[in-house]
């Protein structure tokens, strides 16, 4: 009965398909900015989305071209005829179940000769498909990573910035509203005068920069750790 079924062909297959899949997944989370652990449509439950599902939303959202969803969709065609297909025991019974079309297309996988040997031939073309798609999945998620990575950074380096120099006008407008407000024997009418204007002014100006809604949310981002969290991710 195993040797009828070819476990050992099924379980290849699975297991390439199944790297696939969670590659897929890592993609899609990625893409969605979902970084929590307890996943519905996302992670492994029976309500959570199909690996069709999961490519066609790449699609969607234009991650995925035409032809690399057509890619990933031929592999998981193949897929669903070893798990599910209790007759299909090999690329041969899977083609021709699928149609001639999809041997058109495993076939492009492939330039090596097995000397008509079909079976081997599908076999190679499928492996050759299932690494395909595992660096086409790789190659879109360092890219997005890597723009990820920047964009943190950047903001980051905008926030200590802007966190710095709220610190320094707020060290400079004090120290100037206490020199200012500092009033000397020596000085004359007129210079007393000038200062307490110019200490009138700095507090004016202190007030309003308080007020100010632009800055009020500057200092909530740039010293709310939270908020912080909030735009990086």
């Amino acid at each position: 009965m195993q040797d009828e079924m070819n476990i050992k062909k099924r379980a290849k297959v699975l297991e390439f398909a199944l790297s696939v899949e969670s590659s897929i997944t890592k993609l899609v989370l990625l893409f969605l900015n979902v970084s929590k652990e307890d996943l519905k449509a996302l992670g492994n439950k029976n309500s959570s989305l199909s690996f069709k599902n999961k490519i066609d939303l790449l699609f969607d959202i234009g991650v995925l071209s035409k032809d690399e969803n057509q890619k990933l969709l031929l592999l998981m065609e193949f897929r669903n005829q070893f798990l599910h297909n209790i007759t299909c025991n090999s690329f041969c019974k899977a083609i021709e179940l699928l149609g001639s079309d999809r041997a058109k297309k495993l076939l492009t996988f492939s330039c090596s000769d097995f000397e008509n040997n079909l079976e081997n031939q599908y076999s190679h073309c499928f492996s050759q498909l299932h690494l395909d798609c595992l660096q086409l999945i790789h190659t879109k998620y360092e890219i997005k990573y890597q723009k990820v990575k920047q964009k943190r950074e950047t903001i980051t380096d905008i926030i200590d910035y802007s966190k710095y120099i709220i610190e320094k006008d707020t060290e400079l407008i004090l120290s100037l509203s206490k020199k200012f407000s500092e009033m000397s024997n020596n000085d004359s009418e007129d210079l007393k005068k000038f200062k307490n204007q110019l200490s009138k002014f700095i507090e004016l100006t202190q007030t309003e920069l308080t007020k100010s809604s632009e800055l009020k949310l500057l200092r909530e981002v740039a010293f709310d750790k939270k908020k912080i969290n909030e735009l990086l991710n």
